[in-house]
């Protein structure tokens, strides 16, 4: 897919992965990146427009599809992880985990889909290695793989992506999707 003169959302922008996906959304040309972030933030380029958006809070995801006339691509990147461990023994852990890193990137990708329907635009969730395949240390939830249903003509094909890039403070390698992924 090409990035050059697209309307891009990137939750989670302001640091780590999604900081560099920012970069480097403006270096392959986008025409307006807004930045989705819990705290405030500035980027010095004027294509960059920040949104207040925690992922768990309704009202600030209402809030930015109001500030979003036109969107290309969402890019659900804004995800939680406990580097003290995840004891789900404790149950607000728990809660506060699913919440970010599962009914986030769903209720954010709800509030925008008339817009990424109407501009036939693409989703792009960012996820980890710990959402692939359970690791001794975290929890082993996993998400199923896109699959085609006749019941549900615009639903995910093949998981492919595009060539990607690399996240240097993380070692990271997000890609943008390639668009024969969307039916």
């Amino acid at each position: 897919m090409t990035i050059t003169n697209k309307t891009i959302l990137i939750t989670g922008a302001n640091r780590g992965i999604g900081r560099s996906l920012v970069e480097e959304a403006l270096k392959r040309g986008a025409k307006q990146v807004y930045a989705g972030t819990r705290q405030p933030w500035t980027h010095p380029d004027g294509r960059v427009t920040r949104l207040a958006m925690d992922v768990t809070n309704g009202m600030q995801i209402r809030d930015a599809v109001g500030q979003v006339e036109f969107l290309d691509i969402l890019i659900n990147n804004a995800g939680a992880y406990s580097l003290h461990g995840d004891d789900f023994s404790d149950r607000s852990l728990l809660e506060r985990h699913i919440a970010t890193n599962l009914f986030g990137p769903y209720d954010v990708t709800q509030a925008f889909l008339p817009l990424l329907i109407r501009s036939r635009g693409a989703i792009v969730n960012v996820l980890s290695l710990a959402s692939l395949a359970g690791l001794p240390l975290t929890p082993a939830c996993r998400l199923p793989r896109p699959t085609r249903s006749r019941k549900q003509p615009r639903s995910l094909s093949r998981n492919r992506s595009a060539p990607s890039l690399r996240d240097e403070e993380s070692g990271f390698m997000p890609s943008f999707p390639d668009p024969s992924i969307l039916t």
